[in-house]
């Protein structure tokens, strides 16, 4: 996905927030939202938005001397999600089909994004209603497939708390053939591995960083240890909006799990703003007729 004039204010407005929660110098405020207005000036319009937003929130930090300006928010994502984490994996074992159920908890959980939304609100009466909604794009017959036939599932994360819900879809999955991926260092609520021990999903699964500190992935910026496990999986879960603005280009076999929170993914998938999405990425290799899945 290529960036879109939308994508330039929301990170001149993500700027400004992050800068807001961690200092009451307007003039540093000034200072960030001018370097990211420059940085947005110069932005090649053919990369993806997830980059032009690492470079935005890495402005923040280095303009602020502020490391992680959203770790109190992720701290409290991350209680709540164990908190929860019982009752919905009961859920999900009880469900007739526990890997559509684990599915569909997991993407409720993408709604934890304090880059859409400025305060923690009702999380857990958000995600029950998010539970009972439908998909918009639906391609859980080929994920279910695919699921069954592969050895070497990639699941790469996207925010704290959340991580607590996908630990579920993980466990449904069979850890044993997954790995779990989180950002290397801080950036807006995105997971770290910090985040992922926090709900035990270290102790249920491989946990790997991509390396860097960029929100989705910024392939060059990746490290050695994700590129090889990149390029080992057989299947790949790419979760939230970052993730699919990374990958909704690569010829690889990825599905996408995700709200559509923003204006511009929603238009790119052809979906109104808040659905949900199971999509199935532009493998070649796995097409078959599209009746197969339906």
């Amino acid at each position: 996905m290529k960036v879109y004039p939308d994508c330039i204010v929301c990170n001149q407005r993500q700027a400004l927030d992050a800068a807001r929660r961690v200092t009451g110098d307007e003039s540093v405020v000034f200072q960030v939202v001018r370097a990211v207005a420059q940085a947005m000036l110069d932005f090649p319009f053919d990369k993806t938005p997830s980059e032009s937003t690492a470079i935005a929130h890495r402005l923040v930090r280095e303009i602020t001397g502020a490391a992680d300006p959203y770790r109190e928010d992720k701290m409290q994502h991350d209680a709540i999600a164990v908190e929860l984490y019982p009752t919905l994996k009961a859920a999900v074992e009880q469900a007739p089909d526990p890997l559509w159920m684990a599915v569909k908890v997991a993407a409720a959980a993408n709604l934890i994004d304090l880059v859409v939304y400025n305060s923690l609100g009702d999380i857990q009466a958000d995600i029950r209603n998010a539970l009972t909604r439908d998909f918009a794009i639906n391609d859980y017959g080929a994920f279910a497939r695919d699921v069954a036939g592969a050895k070497n599932i990639l699941f790469i994360g996207d925010n704290a708390g959340e991580v607590g819900f996908d630990r579920i879809l993980v466990e449904t999955l069979g850890p044993a053939r997954v790995t779990y991926v989180v950002r290397e260092r801080p950036v807006v609520n995105d997971a770290t591995y910090e985040d992922a021990a926090a709900v035990g999903l270290d102790r249920v699964t491989r946990v790997i960083t991509t390396g860097d500190d960029s929100v989705g992935l910024v392939f060059e910026r990746c490290s050695a240890e994700f590129m090889q496990a990149y390029g080992a999986a057989d299947l790949i879960i790419g979760k939230g909006q970052a993730n699919y603005e990374s990958l909704s280009g690569v010829n690889r076999p990825v599905y996408f799990l995700l709200q559509a929170k923003c204006v511009a993914v929603a238009r790119d998938l052809g979906v109104a703003q808040k659905s949900l999405v199971l999509k199935r990425g532009k493998d070649d290799t796995t097409r078959k007729a599209e009746h197969e899945y339906t």
